[in-house]
């Protein structure tokens, strides 16, 4: 499972309690978007121009969402070791 299918698991009023409490980023609703978006640009008129697309549309750089859909398409396994590295 990538992260992105994880976090839709989740309840939309749980994600804005745990925001509410400081337990996720805010940004975790942008990067949703970021994604989806740049899913249905890319349907329609491949990689490189949905990138451009999408950084346009969410004022943000190209970079910024190639890191986003690479941290949202990551496993979940792959994060959890990520994680256990940085304690």
């Amino acid at each position: 499972m990538i992260v992105y299918e994880f976090i839709l698991t989740i309840d939309k009023k749980l994600l804005q309690n745990l925001h509410s409490k400081n337990l996720i980023r805010y940004s975790i609703f942008r990067d949703i978007d970021i994604y989806e978006f740049y899913m249905n640009e890319k349907r329609t008129i491949g990689c490189m121009q949905a990138r451009t697309n999408t950084a346009d549309k969410f004022c943000v750089s190209e970079e910024t969402v190639s890191k986003t859909l690479q941290r949202l398409n990551s496993s979940i396994e792959k994060q959890k070791r990520v994680g256990q590295h940085l304690n």
